[in-house]
This record gives C-alpha cells, sequence and structure tokens, in this order.
C-alpha cells in the first residue's frame, strides 16, 4: 500500500525556517516520525479527528489539534524522541491539506511554548490562516 506521507510532500513555509526551534529539527529524526505518527493516525481515519475522544487519544501520542474555524484545523507535534531522548525537545506546528501536503507552520523550543503557549498558539493560528487563503486563492486544497 503506498503512503500517502512522505518527504515529498512535505513543505516549510518561510517563517517557519526563522522560527527559534528550527536550527534544533533533525531531518533525519524528527521529520520521519512526524511522516510516521500521520500515516498512522490517517490510515486510522483520525486526520482530522472529529470526536473528543480521538482528539484525545492523539494528545496522548503528543498530537494537539488546533481549531481555528470549522473548516480549518492545524497540530502541534511534540518531538521529544522515543523516550524522551531529545533534547531539547521541539512543538512542530503543521498543516495537513486535503492532498495529504504537510506543511510546517512553525518550529519552537517546548519549553519556550509551555510558558507563552497562548501567544505561541496564536501566531501559528494566524500563519494558518495566511495559508489557507494562499491555498484557497491558489486551488491547492
Amino acid at each position: 500500500m503506498p503512503r500517502r506521507f512522505s518527504d515529498k510532500s512535505l513543505r516549510i513555509l518561510k517563517e517557519a525556517a526563522d522560527d527559534a526551534g528550527f536550527a534544533h529539527l533533525r531531518a533525519d529524526r524528527d521529520i520521519p516520525m512526524l511522516l510516521a505518527f500521520l500515516e498512522r493516525f490517517d490510515a486510522l481515519g483520525w486526520l482530522p479527528p472529529i470526536d473528543l475522544e480521538k482528539r484525545r487519544l492523539l494528545a496522548a501520542h503528543d498530537v494537539i489539534m488546533h481549531v481555528v474555524r470549522e473548516d480549518l484545523c492545524f497540530y502541534e507535534f511534540v518531538s521529544k524522541g522515543a523516550r524522551g531522548e531529545r533534547q531539547p525537545w521541539l512543538s512542530i506546528f503543521f498543516h495537513v491539506d486535503t492532498a495529504a501536503a504537510v506543511r510546517l507552520c512553525g518550529v519552537e523550543l517546548t519549553k519556550q511554548v509551555a510558558s507563552r503557549r497562548a501567544v505561541v498558539v496564536e501566531r501559528m493560528r494566524m500563519r494558518v490562516e495566511v495559508l489557507d487563503n494562499w491555498l484557497k486563492r491558489s486551488k491547492r486544497t
């Protein structure tokens, strides 16, 4: 069965590349782990997770869904390694469109997210809204 999510389906927003956590992003570890989680949850039909129970199960696997509006959401994936050994932990914010294209919207140090959560999530929400508007204008949703 072909995989829907791969390195080829991944894009990085310019703003994400400028984030403080981006310098710590390991393409050989963080990205494959993120894509593996996406494959698993997609196979279960959980993208996007419709009900609260599925959202809780995703959160138990370090993936938090953020709702922008009824038809738009983005996710936060905490990359901490298989056993929590990754240093520093990263919060990777991403959007998945209907064609399974994954766009990294932000990469922050998880400790910084914890201390300024509302500000960081709002910044990511604004990035996702801009992205969504661009996708609609380009017909790439």
